[in-house]
């Protein structure tokens, strides 16, 4: 948690109380403290064990050691397991007040603002009235509302919330009251009655769906009136999860028109609904009936979403006539689901497609039929090899990716073209290739193609043959002279762990460039930074993240190679692109100006990741893009980070782009896996 003052109202409230109580001995916390300390920097699902084991020991020793570690935790959502379990020692009032000031999210901001309603009587009564009067912060107003809505059997609680919440804009009553959706206080249910006849549609929607939630059949009429209604589009996440909760048959095909707007926090929740609606019968039968046979296109989308997760005949011949929709985006998402099934009564459907189509189609189909023959020996050096020999680039790439796989050494037979083909991809393809179907045959021309390569060309060569003999030189020399001596009695090495297919840590390729520790090679370079408001918080150092980020790219484009070509790409709500293509970075006046637009940017506002990464791949000379993010999607087109990094790796099967990533506080799971499927490097600070 950031320091800083809190407001004066609220200090003058916490003067003279008692503070943290002394230090006591840590004895039996010793080993559990260094284990957490250890595993600091590790992904978070890696490193909540050891802190869910601290949190179950109900000691203060074990609060106090919760509540430090929570000071220092850049995780949030760890944060908020060790501070929850802090929140059980008395004399923490300015620890909770920042918490709830500055809390990082909504579940941070809660735990403090409910340690004032139910922990500290009426002067944390007290505290949340002058935080309601003081801040302009909506987040800090939400939170204590919230608090004030679960404490509000007491009295004076029940007061201060009603007072409250009618000055609070809709979306933030709508954050309250979402908030409350597992509470019935009689200050909440009036609240929440009040909401279904809001102006607001979301408002009013989150009334519906809770009041769906508790049975209420006048609520499921009013959500399918809504559902056909103008506002629709704005209700769309709250009406397709009410209609959701034991659905009829009419339902869901309001549930696929509603699905159909495509709406972001349906795409973060529609995961689970399915999950549910798919043990209810009548969704089955919809599905593998008129769902997959209706003449709207939003309700085959629908009918195949479920349809992926049904077993048994019925479901498997839904599939396979949606595979041959007359609608060719639904036929690739169609082709996807036989291939993830594994269902091979798809493979002569799967085949045709192969032959004719779009190139998404027919690359969506190979991948398909991968899936399935992918150990067959007849299809990898039949029709795979053909098409990685010369097929259309966007399917020849993907052959290629898919052949590096099999670890098949027919494959081989095409690294000579492919090491000097005029197309960077092809090269940057036969370099994965070597690397992954180990062959000392290969290293004669990976030392051939590495003569003529440059920017992150040259490290992927590097990289390939480092690969293979488990040795690295810096110039073409250096492996010549090597070879020389070394042809005749070379044998190849054990393959290198996982994760270090490179042969060593950090190849820099001479480059002084660098970004975050990650060497700069490339001199066809996009930076895309994160700039939302969660960027300001301040590091151990005193420092914001921004201000640490803007400096690592201020060095690693001062010393970046003199061909390269930048841009620069900053993501917050919007997308603030330098210029629309690469530009010559040693160019007059090139450098100052992106130096310039650097100092105007300030954090602020939400996330949008995805909308950073459409931008930088819309421009088709970049090789390579260095993302840093400090948190999960939250604004744009696409934020489930499942859908974001399909979509990405769909688009990358043709550009061979790298993403390193850099993730600032946050676990970055999303970041990690987008470094790891482009053959990129993750790190986190």
């Amino acid at each position: 948690m950031r320091r800083r003052g809190a407001g004066t109202a609220v200090l003058f409230l916490l003067l003279g109380l008692p503070g943290l109580p002394g230090s006591a001995p840590f004895q039996g916390l010793s080993e559990l403290r260094s284990r957490i300390e250890k595993e600091r920097g590790l992904p978070a699902e890696e490193r909540r064990e050891a802190i869910r084991a601290l949190c179950a020991r109900a000691t203060r020793a074990a609060r106090r050691l919760a509540l430090e570690l929570a000071a220092r935790e850049e995780i949030p959502d760890l944060e908020a397991l060790l501070l929850a379990h802090a929140a059980g020692l008395p004399g923490i009032e300015a620890e909770m007040l920042r918490a709830v000031e500055e809390g990082e999210t909504s579940a941070i901001r809660d735990i403090g603002a409910r340690w004032f309603a139910e922990r500290d009587g009426a002067r944390g009564l007290e505290v949340l009235a002058a935080l309601l009067e003081e801040s302009s912060d909506g987040r800090v107003r939400v939170a204590c509302l919230r608090a004030l809505g679960r404490a509000s059997g007491k009295a004076e609680a029940a007061i201060l919330f009603r007072k409250r919440i009618s000055g609070l804009s809709p979306s933030n009553r709508r954050e309250v009251l979402r908030g409350l959706s597992g509470v019935d206080t009689a200050v909440v249910a009036a609240f929440r009655r009040e909401a279904l006849e809001d102006p607001d549609p979301r408002l009013r929607g989150e009334a519906i769906l809770q009041a769906v939630l508790r049975g209420d059949e006048k609520a499921r009429r009013a959500a399918r009136k809504e559902a056909r209604g103008k506002d629709r589009a704005r209700m769309a996440p709250q009406l397709f999860e009410a209609l959701a909760h034991r659905p009829e048959s009419a339902d869901l095909d309001l549930m696929a028109g509603l699905r159909a707007l495509r709406v972001p926090r349906q795409a973060l929740e529609e995961g689970r609904v399915l999950e549910r609606l798919r043990r209810e019968p009548v969704a089955r039968a919809w599905a593998e009936g008129a769902g997959a046979e209706s003449g709207l296109l939003e309700a085959r989308c629908f009918a195949l979403a479920l349809l992926e997760g049904l077993e048994g005949g019925e479901a498997e011949a839904a599939i396979l006539r949606l595979a041959a929709d007359r609608e060719p985006s639904l036929r690739i998402e169609a082709y996807g689901v036989l291939g993830r099934r594994g269902i091979r009564r798809a493979v002569p459907l799967l085949e045709r497609a192969l032959d004719r189509g779009s190139e998404a189609a027919r690359a969506a189909a190979l991948e398909a039929l991968f899936a399935l023959r992918g150990g067959e020996t007849s299809f990898l050096e039949g029709r795979l090899f053909r098409i990685a020999k010369s097929g259309p680039a966007s399917l020849r790439l993907l052959a290629l990716d898919l052949a590096a796989r099999t670890r098949n050494r027919v494959f081989l037979s095409l690294l000579p073209d492919l090491c000097r083909d005029r197309d960077w991809r092809f090269r940057a393809a036969g370099a994965a290739l070597a690397g992954k179907i180990r062959d000392a045959s290969s290293i004669p021309l990976l030392i051939r193609a590495l003569a003529g390569a440059e920017g992150r060309l040259r490290d992927d060569f590097r990289r390939a043959l480092a690969s293979l003999t488990r040795l690295y030189f810096m110039d073409v020399e250096g492996w010549e002279r090597w070879w020389r001596d070394a042809r005749e009695d070379f044998e190849l090495p054990p393959p290198p762990p996982p994760g270090n297919e490179g042969g060593r840590p950090e190849p820099a390729g001479g480059t002084k460039a660098v970004f975050y520790g990650l060497p700069v090679t490339s001199t066809r370079v996009v930076f895309c930074l994160d700039v939302s408001g969660s960027m300001g918080r301040r590091r151990g150092t005193g420092a914001t993240r921004f201000e640490i980020a803007k400096r690592e790219l201020r060095n690693a484009l001062e010393r970046a190679p003199a061909e390269s070509r930048v841009n620069l790409i900053f993501f917050d709500r919007e997308v603030r692109p330098f210029a629309k293509s690469l530009r010559p970075l040693r160019r007059r006046g090139v450098l100052e100006r992106m130096k310039a637009f650097l100092a105007k940017i300030r954090p602020v506002g939400g996330t949008n990741l995805f909308g950073a990464l459409e931008t930088a791949f819309a421009d088709p000379e970049v090789d390579t893009i260095f993302l840093l993010s400090d948190g999960e999607p939250s604004a744009g087109r696409i934020l489930d980070p499942e859908t974001i990094a399909a979509e990405i790796r769909r688009r990358n099967q043709s550009r061979r782009i790298v993403l390193h990533c850099i993730s600032i506080g946050g676990d970055g799971s999303l970041l990690r896996r987008l470094a790891r499927e482009s053959g990129g490097r993750f790190v986190r600070r």
